[in-house]
């Protein structure tokens, strides 16, 4: 499972990098360059998301969830 997970965390760092550089060039005023790009972004985000919360949910399977509890 965890030999799935890497290409999936290549793609969510792609991402990542390609929001960074559309949310600068929003800041800098120059975002008509990226406009063709930005219908990707979103189905990108939905790509990476769903083998995200599977792998996830498959390595925290045997995790204990702790309660907090103030009484101390």
């Amino acid at each position: 499972m965890a030999l799935l997970a890497y290409p999936f965390l290549v793609l969510a760092v792609t991402g990542f990098v390609a929001v960074l550089i559309v949310h600068v060039a929003a800041l800098l005023g120059l975002i008509y360059p990226f406009e063709v790009l930005l219908k990707f972004l979103f189905p990108g985000l939905v790509v990476v998301w769903l083998p995200t919360v599977l792998v996830m949910t498959h390595f925290t399977r045997d995790v204990k969830q702790k309660l907090c509890h103030d009484d101390e």
